[in-house]
């Protein structure tokens, strides 16, 4: 076995690293090679020095040959290969390139000290065969920092190499032969089979595994497993491979991607044995590696599989359980219940346990059973395919008879050869198209019946259809429109030939149409195909001429009790200004007549009481005076009332203002708002004023109010007022149902404004106070 074991202290005695840079150049004058370039010649060196090491046995041709591989892969001034005699004692050269007697060697302690003249670089690597310092391989340069890190890695390969062939030498022909025997067989596994040296580098390669990754097994000698790894993966495997070099295991098992000569990726399962040399010094490892790309490519598709299985199988399930209608599936041969949903328990009756107990037949009627048996038997020989089975007629758990569609597939279940069935309650189906032609039928005499004509037209104006009662006053019969043109019933009306035409565009509209006497309200809809051109037009056609007749006498008598409206209008003008005018006339009366009787009364009982001597004679014309003077002051509040002077000279505020503050006492606050743009005239503003006079009056009589408002407002083309008080109140309901008891001042205040065209409302309730509210329009009789 040959093992490349690490040397112990270096020998690199250079002044510093060298990085090869582009534009340099070797000491022959070319230019110096990249990274890159360099790894490759050297790893070819290697490769070849390997090669070689296994079919050499002269060490001293071997060296020699080492010492020209050393100053091909460095490139060179000199190369020496020393052999160490023993501390203190000079070296021995074994092998030299480039120019002879260059150097003096002095060994101190475990180092060697190399003494060089006329080179700037040095780089040495001791070979240390069975743990022990055999000697020196050293590397000189004249440039300065002529050597880097990888070429240190390439002598002490080489060193190493050497090593293992001086150890080999050493061990005689029983190792030679036991080394042939391992070679043989590691050569021969159908296994892949490699040495990884503790530095990562593969040491040896069989066929197995280069084959593995489409490599010839030479040219991966020598190259660290990293340079074959997933960049993605070289670190992780790094810190995997140095945590190998540093536990005490023997032996590992782990799985490996590698990256094959074309670029994808090979997943290997590897066993690896830690080998440790019988002198000591650094562990490799043997390693045993198995392609298990197309296993773990197998078991993702048995996975693949499996998780599909599973997820069809519960997609099954759900759709099996959840489905409305009543599935089942039983054994062929028996005819066994061996699974049923929800929709089964529900529809026929009984519960999930008794189910599971019966067999397909339980649930069939005697007279199906000969019917049953040979479907089952069809189904055992071909039955694949999902059919309809026809109808059947099932019992429920009570009794009652269910006629249902069958429809049937053969399936194997859980080890069973099953038939999955669904069954289609018809009962429903079988009353819903009863009761569809029912409302057919209701509709239809509906169509017949009604005053109107139902119509379909094709896109070229054809009828399909045609049905109503409204074709009879129209004189026609649908046999003889079906197949025609819309046009061709009605050729001389032009309207008829318009509205078909806007129709017939795609226009959905409603049309009032007169035939002879006939007025027809008309509804045109387009019915559209899938690319949204028009497809038919539906008309509904309905006989309008007892309404249109009846909405021509509607209006005429309208307008009739609109004249009749303005004549009692003009009427009630008249009426108010005669009323107002005879309260002018017994105003003017009192006013003329009873105030100068009372003044002339006045004044005699003043003169009387002067001649008049004794007291009590005094005292009864004094009471007189005050019954005159009294007398006088209601009469004057008489003529206010009946004709106050705001009325006829003023305006509609003020005057309801004035009649406000002359029917409360000072103790009772009164306020009166609102301004009109508009003044009201004649009986319009007297019927207003007298309305307000009467409200204020029975706040005055009835209320106990401490405030009342007033407010006018021009509303609506009219004049509304609100008189508010916060008096005691009442119940509205009661007055409205009794209005005989003392409240007729309600029944004057309603009738006025309804006379006038104005309407008329009080809210009162006991404790709140009591809201008058009319509006009379500006335009009422006046």
């Amino acid at each position: 076995m040959r093992c490349a074991l690490e040397a112990g202290g270096g020998l690199d005695r250079t002044a510093g690293r060298r990085d090869p840079i582009a534009g340099t150049r070797t000491r022959t004058g070319a230019p110096i090679l990249t990274s890159v370039e360099r790894g490759a010649v050297q790893a070819t060196a290697l490769a070849a020095l390997s090669r070689r090491a296994l079919v050499v046995d002269d060490v001293s041709e071997l060296l020699r040959e080492a010492a020209t591989a050393v100053a091909r892969a460095l490139d060179a001034d000199c190369v020496t290969i020393h052999e160490l005699g023993g501390v203190d004692d000079e070296a021995v050269l074994r092998a030299e390139v480039g120019p002879p007697g260059q150097l003096g060697w002095t060994v101190v302690g475990d180092d060697v000290v190399l003494r060089g003249r006329g080179f700037r670089s040095t780089l040495g690597s001791r070979v240390r065969p069975n743990g022990r310092v055999w000697g020196v391989v050293s590397a000189f340069a004249r440039r300065p920092e002529a050597f880097d890190r990888q070429d240190a890695l390439v002598v002490e390969s080489i060193a190493n190499l050497l090593a293992t062939a001086i150890d080999r030498k050493s061990a005689g022909d029983a190792y030679r032969s036991r080394e042939e025997r391992f070679a043989a067989g590691f050569e021969s596994s159908l296994l892949g089979t490699l040495l990884v040296g503790p530095d990562g580098r593969l040491l040896e390669v069989n066929r197995a595994f280069g084959e593995m990754l489409g490599h010839d097994p030479a040219q991966l000698v020598g190259v660290s497993f990293l340079s074959i790894t997933p960049a993605e993966d070289a670190a992780v495997n790094a810190l995997q491979f140095q945590g190998m070099l540093d536990l005490s295991e023997n032996r590992v098992q782990t799985t490996k991607r590698f990256v094959h000569r074309d670029g994808h990726i090979v997943r290997v399962e590897l066993n690896v044995v830690s080998i440790h040399p019988p002198e000591g010094g650094p562990r490799c490892f043997f390693v045993q590696a198995q392609d298990i790309t197309d296993r773990l490519r197998a078991e993702a598709a048995r996975a693949e599989a499996e998780r599909a299985l599973r997820s069809s199988e519960l997609t099954f399930s759900q759709m099996f359980m959840g489905n409305p209608l009543p599935m089942w599936l039983y054994e062929l041969g028996t005819g066994r219940l061996l699974e049923v949903n929800a929709a089964v328990t529900e529809k026929y009756g009984y519960g999930r346990d008794e189910l599971m107990a019966m067999r397909v037949q339980d649930i069939r009627v005697p007279e199906d059973a000969a019917r049953l048996e040979e479907f089952m038997a069809a189904l055992r020989a071909d039955g694949s395919a999902y059919s309809d089975t026809g109808l059947w007629t099932h019992r429920r758990r009570d009794g009652t008879a269910m006629e249902v569609n069958i429809y049937s597939h053969r399936v194997p279940y859980r080890g069973h050869d099953a038939g999955l069935m669904i069954a289609y309650d018809l009962t429903a189906r079988r009353e819903a198209e009863n009761a569809l032609r029912e409302s057919e039928e209701r509709l239809r005499t509906l169509v017949v019946n009604a005053p109107v004509v139902i119509f379909l037209l094709d896109r070229a104006g054809r009828l399909i259809s045609a049905e109503g009662r409204a074709l009879r006053a129209l004189g026609l019969r649908p046999a003889e429109l079906v197949g025609r043109s819309a046009f061709s019933v009605y050729p001389g009306n032009a309207q008829v030939r318009s509205v078909l035409t806007r129709a017939l565009g795609g226009e959905e509209f409603t049309s009032v149409t007169e035939i002879g006497e006939v007025t027809l309200e008309v509804g045109f809809r387009p019915l559209l195909d899938d690319q949204g051109r028009l497809r038919e037009v539906i008309g509904v056609a309905t006989d309008i001429s007892e309404r249109t007749r009846a909405e021509t006498e509607l209006r005429q008598r309208i307008a009739e009790l609109r004249l009749a409206d303005e004549e009692r209008r003009r009427l009630l003008g008249h009426l108010v200004t005669a009323q107002e005018e005879e309260r002018r006339r017994v105003a003017n009366d009192v006013h003329d007549e009873a105030l100068p009787t009372l003044a002339a009364a006045i004044m005699l009982v003043g003169q009387l009481s002067e001649q008049l001597p004794g007291p009590e004679e005094a005292q009864t014309l004094r009471s007189i005076d005050e019954a005159l003077g009294a007398a006088v002051e209601q009469l004057r509040h008489l003529i206010g009332g009946l004709r106050p002077p705001g009325l006829d000279y003023g305006r509609l505020v003020p005057a309801i203002r004035s009649a406000a503050r002359s029917t409360f006492p000072g103790d009772v606050e009164v306020t009166v708002t609102g301004e009109l743009a508009t003044e009201p005239r004649g009986a319009v503003r007297a019927v207003m004023y007298r309305i307000a006079q009467e409200a204020l009056a029975n706040c005055r009589t009835h209320a106990g109010a401490t405030h009342v408002e007033v407010d006018l407002a021009e509303v609506d083309g009219g004049v509304r007022v609100t008189v508010r008080d916060d008096g005691r109140g009442f119940d509205a309901a009661d007055i409205a149902e009794s209005p005989a008891l003392g409240h007729l001042g309600i029944i004057s205040m309603r009738e006025r404004a309804e006379l006038v065209g104005g309407r008329w409302h009080i809210d009162s309730r006991p404790g709140t106070g009591t809201v008058v509210e009319y509006w009379i329009p500006s335009s009422g009789a006046g």
